[in-house]
């Protein structure tokens, strides 16, 4: 199964605006991408504050041609808002996760965030690609994208404007 990371970034690195969580930041080239893109996987996963943020928008877009799996401590919480093969609530871990989506035969897979479960599936080896919008703004701070110690190595394959001042930059891991 193909795992691609998808985020959109401040030009300094920080995928929430301080403390306000969610993608507001995002400009509407950035989201007519991101609408596109996701038209390419079968699933996507994300954590439970991503969820939260993205909930009405996600609620109102659910299809059976894409499993959302949602990464959480709590899955019980979420009991009632739970739809088998569209919208499923686990505590697996992004490891765990990743292999139960490959053993059902999903195929291609949308990480959507946020920084804990980009930074565990980075820490694990988990990604294939990345697909990074920046965004021509600084926040000076915010959650980082990747929150890691260790040191990754990418290799850019493509770099495209979407917008007057946003780019897009798709990186391959190198594997050491």
């Amino acid at each position: 199964m193909k795992t691609i990371l998808i985020a959109v970034v401040s030009l300094d690195g920080f995928i929430t605006c301080g403390d306000t969580e969610g993608t507001m930041f995002a400009s509407a080239d950035d989201q007519d991408f991101f609408k596109k893109a996701l038209a390419q996987f079968d699933c996507s996963i994300m954590g439970r504050v991503t969820f939260e943020s993205a909930k009405s928008f996600i609620l109102t877009n659910l299809t059976l041609s894409r499993k959302r799996l949602v990464l959480t401590r709590r899955p019980e919480t979420y009991l009632k808002e739970g739809i088998a093969g569209k919208l499923e609530f686990t505590g697996l871990s992004p490891k765990k996760a990743i292999a139960q989506l490959k053993a059902d035969g999903y195929q291609n897979c949308a990480v959507l965030g946020g920084s804990e479960i980009y930074t565990d599936m980075i820490n694990n080896n988990l990604i294939d690609e990345f697909w990074i919008t920046v965004e021509s703004q600084l926040f000076g701070k915010g959650k980082p994208l990747f929150n890691g110690s260790s040191k990754i190595d990418l290799h850019l394959k493509t770099m495209e404007r979407i917008g007057e001042d946003t780019v897009l930059l798709k990186y391959k891991p190198i594997q050491n």
